[in-house]
C-alpha cells in the first residue's frame, strides 16, 4: 500500500513537470518576439513637469474666453437692453444675470426680467423675477440669478427686456456674463431645443 501512495505522488509530479514545460514550450512558439525600434537603452525626457502638466484633460474648458458685458438701460415702465453677441466661430455660453433698478418711492412691484434672442423670432430663453427693497427713502430693484444658455452667432444678441415700477429717467445695470466657447476646438454641436 505505501508502494502505491508514493507511486501516485511521483505520477502527479510528472505530469505536473510534463504541462509546465508543454506551456513554456508553447508559448515560446507563440510567435515573434517584440521588437523595440531604436536603441532601447535611450533616456525619454519628460516636459510636462508637476509645475508645468499638460492641457491633456479638458481643453475645451482652458481654450474659454470670460465673457462678461454691462449695460444701461433707461425707460418706464420697460426696458430693453442689448448685449454683445458671440463672434462668428464662437458660441456664448451665458451663466448669470445681475440687475439694479432704482424704482419708484414705496414701489413694491417686483420687477420682471426676460431674456431673448434678437434674430427675428424674440424667442425667449429665460425669465426671472426680482427683489424689492428699500435704502431710506429709496427703493431698488435687483435681480442676481444663474443660468445655463447657449447662444450662437445666428442668434443674434441677447436682449433683456425688464418691467417693473421704474423711477423714469434713471439709468439702471444690467449685467450677463459667461464666457465664449471656441468652435474650432469643440465643434459646437447642435444645441437640442
Amino acid at each position: 500500500m505505501n508502494c502505491i501512495k508514493h507511486q501516485g505522488i511521483r505520477t502527479v509530479l510528472v505530469l505536473a513537470a510534463s504541462l509546465i514545460a508543454a506551456s513554456a514550450a508553447s508559448a515560446q512558439s507563440a510567435g515573434p518576439k517584440p521588437q523595440v525600434p531604436g536603441n532601447p537603452t535611450s533616456n525619454v525626457n519628460v516636459v510636462n513637469t508637476k509645475s508645468s502638466p499638460a492641457n491633456a484633460l479638458d481643453v475645451e474648458r482652458a481654450a474659454r474666453i470670460p465673457y462678461e458685458s454691462t449695460q444701461q438701460s433707461i425707460g418706464y415702465p420697460q426696458e430693453t437692453t442689448t448685449f454683445p453677441a458671440a463672434p462668428s466661430g464662437f458660441r456664448l455660453v451665458i451663466q448669470h444675470i445681475s440687475c439694479t433698478f432704482l424704482m419708484n418711492p414705496g414701489s413694491t412691484q417686483l420687477p420682471s426680467i426676460t431674456l431673448f434672442t434678437n434674430d427675428g423670432t424674440y424667442t425667449g430663453r429665460a425669465s426671472f423675477i426680482g427683489q424689492v427693497g428699500g435704502i431710506g427713502s429709496q427703493t431698488f430693484g435687483a435681480l442676481n440669478a444663474d443660468l445655463l444658455s447657449y447662444w450662437d452667432s445666428s442668434n443674434g444678441q441677447p436682449l433683456v427686456v425688464a418691467n417693473g415700477d421704474f423711477y423714469p429717467s434713471v439709468i439702471n445695470w444690467m449685467t450677463l456674463s459667461g464666457y465664449l466657447e471656441n468652435c474650432s476646438l469643440t465643434g459646437c454641436p447642435a444645441v437640442q431645443r
